[in-house]
C-alpha cells in the first residue's frame, strides 16, 4: 500500500491493524481518531496510551460540528452517517501528508452484521486490510496476544449514541450522560457494561456474572447515577448483548 493512515479507536482491531502498518511501513503509517462526542473519554484517554505504548504516531481530530441531521434522528442508518463524517476527516487529513490510503478495522466477521457504515467506507475507498486477509475477530485477538499487545482481551466499545434506542433523536447532554453515567460504573471495578438511556431509567446491562457485583455496589452507583439526572436505575435481568436499544424499535415495526 505504500503509506497508510488507519482509521484508530484504541479498539482490539484497529490497534492491530495500526500496529502492523507500523511495523511493515514504518513512518509511512499513522493512526487517526476523529473525536466526535460520540466517542466516550475513557476510549481518547485509552487510545492515547495505547498508541504511546507500542510506539504509533498518533493524530487526534476534534471535531465539535457534528450536527448532521441524519445522525441526529437516529435512525437504523445512523451509522453510515456518522462514519461517513468520521472517514471524510481522516481522508482530508491524509491528504494533506500525502498518505496514500485510508483504511480501517473491519474483520472477515463484519461483513454479516448490519453494518452500515460499511457502504460509507466503500463509497470513499477506504480499505478493509483485515478483512482482505479474511481475518476474523478472534484470530485478530489470538495474534494480537502472541504480539503481546495490550489490547488482546479489551472488551468491546461501541460508540455512545448506541444507548439511545432507535428513532430518539440524540442530543450533546444525552451523550454527556450516558458518558458519565459508565465512567461510575468504570469507577465502581465493572469492566463489560452499557448504559442504555431510556429518558428517566438507566436501564444497566451486564454480563450475567457480573449481576451480583452490581447489586453489591449499588450503594456506589445509584447516588452518582440519580446526581446525574436519572430518576431510575434498573438491572436488566437479560444480561449484556449488543445492539438491545435497537430492540424498541424492532418491537414497534412489529406491531405496526
Amino acid at each position: 500500500m505504500g503509506s497508510v493512515a488507519v482509521a484508530f479507536s484504541g479498539g482490539v482491531d484497529s490497534t492491530f491493524l495500526a500496529w502492523v502498518a507500523k511495523e511493515v511501513l514504518a513512518e509511512q503509517a499513522i493512526a487517526i481518531l476523529v473525536k466526535f462526542p460520540f466517542v466516550p473519554r475513557a476510549e481518547l484517554k485509552f487510545a492515547r496510551e495505547i498508541a504511546w505504548q507500542i510506539g504509533l504516531p498518533f493524530e487526534v481530530i476534534h471535531k465539535k460540528d457534528w450536527k448532521e441531521p441524519e445522525m441526529i434522528k437516529n435512525q437504523p442508518d445512523r451509522c453510515y452517517w456518522c462514519k461517513k463524517q468520521v472517514l471524510k476527516e481522516i481522508i482530508v487529513r491524509a491528504s494533506s501528508q500525502n498518505i496514500r490510503w485510508v483504511a480501517d478495522g473491519t474483520t472477515w466477521d463484519d461483513q454479516y452484521e448490519f453494518r452500515p457504515g460499511l457502504k460509507a467506507a466503500q463509497e470513499l475507498g477506504v480499505r478493509h486490510p483485515l478483512l482482505e486477509a479474511r481475518l476474523e475477530k478472534e484470530e485478530i485477538r489470538q495474534l494480537s496476544r502472541e504480539f503481546a499487545l495490550p489490547t488482546w482481551n479489551k472488551p468491546s466499545v461501541s460508540c455512545l449514541a448506541t444507548r439511545i434506542p432507535t428513532g430518539e433523536k440524540i442530543s450533546l447532554s444525552r451523550l454527556r450522560r450516558i458518558d458519565q453515567a459508565e465512567e461510575v460504573l468504570r469507577e465502581a471495578g465493572l469492566r463489560l457494561f452499557r448504559v442504555r438511556d431510556h429518558q428517566q431509567i438507566a436501564r444497566i446491562e451486564v454480563p450475567e456474572s457480573d449481576m451480583l457485583s452490581v447489586l453489591a455496589r449499588r450503594e456506589k452507583i445509584i447516588p452518582p447515577l440519580k446526581k446525574i439526572g436519572y430518576r431510575f436505575i434498573a438491572l436488566d435481568l437479560e444480561g449484556y448483548r449488543p445492539g438491545s436499544s435497537q430492540e424498541q424499535a424492532e418491537k414497534k415495526t412489529d406491531d405496526n
